[in-house]
């Protein structure tokens, strides 16, 4: 039997999906498993492969272009599908609208696919919402959406670890912690004197922990003006490290802070405690790691915007996020090692729409 997986995205988007691709592998393990997604569109962007290699979630895999519309190559992406002969399809795309499901399944039926899990015929995936208000994390979107059981306790992303330790490499000794403030959204970030008020804040810590920033070789400068009020040791590996290098730092460190990004599910997948400092860009509850970690996010009634740019001006939502706030939950889990976290601290209806 021949099954196809389609996902399409980047770091985050691929590590939330490990729960549904690892029962989709114990389902058809004795048959060839096909991974359909998107090239690289962005320097900065993750593809599937560095991730995870042919032979572990998926035997071989089909790149295309997002946003494809050309007919012709639509047409031979169509004709190549034909000829492989794929049985089952598993779309881990799980919040579509009415339209691109329906334009998504009549165009794997064309591909001859008979059956097809989380593509519903002139129909749109709607999200479940908690009675806090909590929309479902995105992981379980995908399981509940191909219909497996929704339930995630974590992710373990053991093969987004190499088999040896980096560490000792990078002439780290002793506990450290990791952090990156970058993002290639703009109002995902959190203003650089926040960040910095926390570091000094933390320096109460300095002669424990050696601070580790990671992020894109664009981001090092950012992380550099950060790590600058660190009063103990530092370094910083932006733009230095590979996937397998960065996911085996983050295994070994203390504790993870940042804001919403593949890293940051990377860190959750790895078994590390996260603190998370969240836009309101999104809906709040989707793309919170999965684990208990500690986040922030600000309940105001823009949220879910989606927007790349603060249209209201300087990031009023992540902003309004305090470093007294953070630092106040950090203190808790180093001083009395709670690490309880699983809750979620909403700040909520403290800002109006302007």
């Amino acid at each position: 039997m021949n099954v196809l997986i389609y996902r399409l995205g980047s770091l985050g988007d691929f590590i939330v999906t490990i729960p549904a691709l690892r029962l989709i592998i114990e389902k058809h393990k004795n048959d060839r498993i096909v991974l359909l997604t998107n090239s690289r569109y962005d320097g900065k962007v993750v593809i599937a492969e560095e991730l995870f290699p042919k032979g572990i979630y998926y035997d071989d895999v089909i790149y295309y272009p997002l946003k494809l519309r050309n007919i012709i190559e639509l047409m031979k992406l169509i004709i190549k599908l034909r000829k492989m002969r794929i049985d089952i399809l598993y779309n881990l795309n799980p919040f579509d609208t009415r339209k691109q499901n329906t334009l998504k399944y009549l165009f794997f039926k064309l591909a001859g696919i008979r059956k097809i899990y989380g593509l519903h015929w002139m129909k749109a995936n709607k999200p479940v919402i908690d009675s806090d208000g909590l929309y479902e994390k995105f992981g379980q979107a995908v399981l509940r959406n191909i219909g497996f059981d929704a339930t995630i306790s974590n992710i373990n992303c053991r093969y987004c670890l190499g088999e040896e330790n980096v560490v000792p490499n990078l002439g780290i000794e002793g506990k450290y912690f990791v952090f990156s403030a970058g993002s290639k959204a703009k109002i995902k970030m959190w203003d650089i004197s926040n960040w910095q008020k926390l570091f000094n804040y933390l320096n109460q810590y300095s002669g424990e922990f050696t601070a580790v920033a990671i992020g894109a070789e664009e981001e090092y400068g950012i992380n550099q003006k950060i790590i600058d009020k660190w009063l103990g040791k530092s370094i910083n590996l932006s733009g230095k490290l590979s996937f397998k290098e960065i996911a085996s730092l983050l295994k070994g460190a203390f504790f993870y802070i940042g804001i919403d990004s593949g890293l940051m599910h990377l860190a959750a997948s790895v078994g590390t405690k996260v603190f998370s400092i969240f836009s309101s860009q999104d809906i709040p509850g989707l793309w919170f790691p999965i684990g208990d970690h500690s986040i922030f996010y600000t309940d105001i009634e823009c949220k879910g915007c989606r927007l790349n740019e603060c249209k209201i001006g300087n990031n009023i939502c992540i902003n309004h996020i305090s470093p007294e706030l953070v630092v106040k939950h950090l203190i808790r889990y180093l001083e009395y090692k709670d690490y309880s976290a699983g809750v979620v601290y909403v700040e909520r209806n403290i800002i109006q729409k302007v």
